[in-house]
This record gives structure tokens, sequence and C-alpha cells, in this order.
């Protein structure tokens, strides 16, 4: 779903079909395949509706069903609900959307919500400020429900405060973790039908642009660290992220986000023999029973740049 500008991932799921016993083919889905880099790269590509176009669901099942496409692989916040809500539908025709539960992607898609899964899972959370009266400066602004670091502010004085509530009306507040004494890693995790976690990398966030990581590095150490706590998550399956700050002096561990879906720096793990996209196929394609992996290269660093496809 909503290729855009995922080549990489698409080019994942290519070679890894390849290896299939069986006849398969990998298709892009986007509003609007003209303007995305992955539909135009893989040359097969399909045109839906966007989530929010009144027909959506049906219009992709039409397609989907013509193309006889048996897995959907979300990779969008703005699709997660929707499609958790359709798919028991998409079951009865033999198509299998990779999604968490439904309870898990409305709790992951609200930063106040998130905090009690953090701490179920027995993981810290920045103070979240109730009131202004309570805000230490400085601190930290994101939208209860947003995405990919859009309007995420940090305030230093009411100054900032006031614009930051003048640009965006559905902030929280909460405790400010500098990176001066944090170091911040994201976690890809896959779990399996059954919601076991079967496989985590930490990777190191080094570099970041736009809220996606440009310069990363797996870290074992961290990785095994938090094996334990996000075991204990309910509702996963497949790939999930998560975003964790770690302090660099007492190692105590925040959790700060978790996104139901792919995130736009999986890459890394991929190449580090973390393989989700093969467990995908395994689970649901050829119906195998996934092994736990922590086998995976440490010490990877991915180091990205900008390329051009011209059309």
């Amino acid at each position: 779903m909503s290729a855009g500008k995922r080549v990489s991932l698409y080019r994942f799921f290519l070679n890894e079909t390849s290896k299939l016993s069986i006849s398969s083919k990998v298709y892009c889905a986007d509003s609007n395949p003209n303007y995305s880099a992955a539909a135009i790269y893989s040359k097969n590509s399909i045109r839906v509706k966007k989530t929010s176009d009144k027909g959506f669901i049906k219009d992709l099942k039409i397609k989907c069903q013509k193309l006889q496409v048996s897995l959907i692989i979300p990779t969008t916040d703005h699709e997660l609900l929707i499609l958790s809500n359709h798919e028991e539908e998409f079951k009865k025709i033999n198509i299998n959307i990779i999604i968490s539960k439904k309870k898990f992607i409305k709790e992951t898609s609200n930063k106040i919500y998130t905090k009690k899964i953090f701490d179920e899972i027995k993981l810290r959370y920045p103070k979240i400020y109730k009131y202004k009266s309570e805000i230490k400066y400085p601190c930290f602004a994101k939208p209860v429900a947003g995405s990919s670091s859009q309007n995420n502010y940090i305030i230093n004085n009411n100054i900032d405060y006031k614009y930051a509530k003048n640009k965006s009306k559905d902030l929280i507040f909460m405790e400010y973790l500098d990176h001066k004494y944090y170091t911040e890693y994201t976690i890809d995790l896959y779990y399996d039908k059954s919601g076991e976690l079967k496989s985590l990398v930490a990777r190191e966030r080094i570099e970041v642009r736009a809220g996606e990581v440009t310069k990363a590095v797996t870290n074992k150490r961290v990785s095994k660290k938090l094996w334990l706590n996000f075991s204990k998550i309910k509702d996963a399956r497949g790939q999930i992220t998560a975003q964790v700050f770690i302090n660099n002096k007492n190692l105590k561990v925040f959790g700060i986000e978790i996104n139901a879906r792919f995130g736009g720096g999986y890459p890394l793990s991929q190449h580090a023999k973390a393989n989700f996209i093969k467990y995908i196929l395994d689970e649901y394609i050829l119906e195998k029973t996934i092994k736990k992996n922590m086998k995976w290269k440490d010490s990877l660093t991915m180091l990205r740049y900008n390329d051009e496809i011209i059309c």
C-alpha cells in the first residue's frame, strides 16, 4: 500500500518472492502511481483511491481480486485503522492484510494511549504536561496523532509555546530528552501470527532528515536489553517499529513512539540479515512456523543518499 518512494522495500519483496517455489508477482499500490518512485521503478503498479476517499475499500478489494493478490502490506499510518477495520472481510476472500489488532493500532496512533503500552511493558515514558503551569522548559511538543515528525517542536520559552499552539491545535507537551544526554534508537520488531516476538533489531539513529533516518547502525547489546520488555506487547502482528531514548550515563530507557508498520529505516535490518520479508512470506504464503532470530549482523552501518528516477 502507498508505495510512495519505498523502492528498497519493493526490491526486498521482489527478491524474496523470486525464491519461492510458486509463481508470484509484487505490485506497488498508490493513489498516484505516476508520481510514486516505487510504482515507476516496479512497472507493476495499481492505482487505488486515497484512504480518505469514499469507496476506498471496495476499490481496493476489486483490484486485488482481479490481480489475485494474496497479501497486502500497509506502509503508512493513515492506512492502518481503515485496513484493520476490514481485515476479516479480506480474509474471507483469501487476502491477508499483514496488520496488528485493531486495539493495538488505536493505541499506537495516539501518543497518550501509547504511554499506556510502555507502562504495560515496564518502560518509562517522558512526563506529559497536562497544564501549561506544569511545563518546564525546554520541553517537546508533538501532535497526539502525528507521524513523520511533522509539527514537532522544541519549546524553549513562552514565545515558542504560543507559536506551536498557533501552528497546530492538537499538541501534547512533554519532558524533553536532550540528545546531549540520550541516544535515540529505532527498534524493528517482528511478531508472528500468534503475537509472539520473533526478532528485534535496535538501530541507533545517528542522523535524521524529515523524520526519516539517513545514518544508522545496528546495536545487538541494546537489542538484548530490550527483548524482555517488547516480548510483553499484546496484539502486535507482523512488522512494527518503536522509538526509544537511552540515557548515556544510567542507561534508563524511555519509550517514545510505536508504529504498527514498516519503518523508513527498515532496510538496515534487512541487510543485517533480520529478514522480516521472508518471515511474512513463510508464515502467510508457505504456512511455516517462524523461529526466533537474533543472529543478525551487529554494528552494521547504513548511510543513505538521494537518487533519481526520470520518467
